[in-house]
């Protein structure tokens, strides 16, 4: 998360001086868009490593032509697994991804016709499942759920006016010891 401030707080402030957008202008244009995204759970105090994976459905409306706000829902795709060592015994940890829900204004800085910056900052709400079974002394799975400030930073490439590609890290989740991010590769639509 430390990482990723400076690049999207530059990109925003981009966005927010950049006076000339795109020639026929992005106010008052909506886009829809999916990313998959490989993500990564860390917790502190924990050896383990979680990969796992999403599809996120993205709606955003643009309020001027280098500010948008954008809703996105995430579902997961599959789970992180890894052994960690609890008081000497060794447990089989699952960590997924259930669901989540980002409310983001975008700051975009058009480079040139095909090529833009952008970042995004707000809000997540967040459902992680976990599962653990120390072997030889039982079962136990539990969800959780909280909500998190989400910060991204991306670049995206124009095919076309009204169609692109992106690739963005972020930081989804950072919040109590407990981080999930990753980097998403997307496609979005303009209308």
């Amino acid at each position: 998360m430390k990482k990723i401030v400076p690049v999207v707080l530059c990109v925003l402030l981009g966005a927010a001086l950049h006076s000339a957008a795109w020639a026929d202008g992005r106010e008052g244009s909506t886009y829809v868009g999916l990313n998959y995204e490989l993500l990564s759970y860390d917790e502190k105090g924990t050896t383990g490593e979680y990969d796992m994976s999403a599809l996120a459905f993205k709606a955003g409306y643009f309020f001027t032509n280098s500010w948008a706000i954008e809703a996105k829902l995430g579902l997961g795709v599959s789970d992180g697994s890894d052994m960690e060592d609890i008081l000497g015994t060794p447990v089989d940890v699952s960590v997924g991804l259930d669901n989540y829900f980002s409310l983001l204004f975008v700051g975009n800085y058009q480079a040139n016709e095909k090529l833009s910056l952008y970042g995004k900052f707000g809000f997540s709400r967040v459902s992680m499942d976990f599962e653990a079974e120390a072997l030889g002394w039982g079962y136990s799975e539990w969800s959780d759920s909280g909500s998190s400030l989400s910060l991204y930073g991306g670049l995206e490439y124009l095919a076309k006016p009204d169609f692109g590609f992106n690739v963005e890290l972020g930081a989804l989740y950072a919040r109590d010891d407990i981080s999930v991010g990753g980097i998403n590769f997307g496609l979005t639509k303009y209308f």
